[in-house]
């Protein structure tokens, strides 16, 4: 192991406890870094300690070469993650550890740690019961955004990782079949639609595409009346999907925006969450 982030992984009692530690772990050998696993105190002495014997022994029995350290948090989890976040490669957390307390306004904040950190963060999906499994390939929302771009970017350095082909995927909303109307009333129209969609994925993947050409990439406009129900579905064919935190919309600071925020109640893969600004992180020696 060397000196770069390391991977953070908020574990708690619940059923996605284990399978979160599974996705850090992991991560943590793709990357060749450290593992900290961080566990709420406030589940009492034993309690705590039965979370890291049933979570722990596996991760090391497995990943024999990646560092694993435990560290018993007091006080809101959601602070440590944040804090924890600042030079770190990469959190992964429960839903029930995803969301805190404004430390200021003293508001219950459902998404704090996603929205909040200063690293990209990882949630399980609703159909990870244990160890990661391959589906064969890393799946990318391209929007256009500052935040969709971060997505990009990291989807391309997951693919790296991982050995994987990439699907970039991004949603236009004007339906085929009206567009023999708009184009006589002079509108938007499906066609121009669809083109938007090409020129966006061409835009956004073919720097991406230069720097890390090892990767096979597919890019696909898609259209569909439902953004996040289109990317629910891909979810089921993907080992990973990577979303920004916000895209265009009019979303308060403190809040995900809605496409990544449904994505996440309902995927069937993990999600990675990307922000604006995304520290360069080095694959390993060898990827």
């Amino acid at each position: 192991m060397d000196a770069r982030p390391g991977i953070v992984a908020g574990v708690d009692d619940s059923a996605d406890g284990f399978v979160v530690a599974s996705l850090a772990v992991s991560e943590a050998n793709w990357r060749s870094v450290g593992l900290r696993v961080l566990i709420p105190q406030a589940l009492r002495g034993e309690e705590s300690g039965t979370v890291a014997r049933r979570v722990v022994p596996p991760l090391r029995s497995r990943f024999p070469a990646v560092d694993i350290v435990v560290e018993y948090v007091c006080g809101p989890v959601s602070d440590r993650l944040i804090e924890a976040s600042s030079d770190a490669a990469m959190l992964a957390v429960t839903r029930a550890l995803a969301g805190g307390r404004h430390p200021v306004l003293d508001v219950w904040l459902p998404d704090r740690v996603l929205v909040q950190a200063r690293c990209p963060v990882m949630v399980p999906g609703h159909g990870n019961t244990g160890w990661p499994t391959s589906r064969g390939q890393i799946l990318v929302g391209v929007d256009g955004s500052d935040c969709g771009a971060a997505a990009a970017r990291l989807a391309f350095e997951a693919a790296a990782l991982r050995r994987l082909p990439l699907r970039a995927i991004t949603i236009y909303c004007v339906a085929p079949r009206a567009h023999d109307a708009l184009l006589r009333e002079g509108q938007y129209c499906a066609a121009t639609a669809q083109t938007h969609a090409h020129d966006l994925l061409t835009a956004s993947l073919t720097p991406l595409s230069q720097e890390y050409p090892q990767v096979p990439v597919t890019a696909e406009p898609m259209y569909s009346p439902d953004v996040p129900s289109a990317l629910i579905e891909a979810t089921g064919h993907a080992d990973l999907i990577v979303l920004g935190a916000r895209g265009h919309g009019p979303i308060h600071s403190q809040v995900l925006g809605p496409v990544t925020r449904c994505v996440i109640d309902y995927s069937q893969c993990p999600v990675l969450v990307a922000h604006g600004v995304l520290r360069a992180a080095p694959l390993a020696q060898g990827c």
